[in-house]
């Protein structure tokens, strides 16, 4: 099964449940397709995250903030 393919079932296996969360039964069905999944997606971009403390801004730099 592919992703699409799952996709698509997994929606009709929503509107079949009619906004009822699902039981112990149907998670384990989930379980089991999620489990016969084949392909592999890729990521279509990546955007790069700060490096925290060492990423170039220093506590100087940064604006000041006045209250009044």
């Amino acid at each position: 099964m592919t992703v699409d393919e799952f996709k698509a079932w997994l929606e009709g296996f929503e509107t079949a449940m009619n906004g009822n969360p699902p039981t112990a039964e149907q998670w384990s069905r989930i379980k089991e397709k999620i489990q016969k999944l084949s392909g592999t997606t890729q990521a279509t971009s990546r955007i790069p995250l700060p490096n925290g403390w060492n990423d170039r801004m220093r506590e100087f730099d940064l604006p000041r903030v006045r209250y009044s």
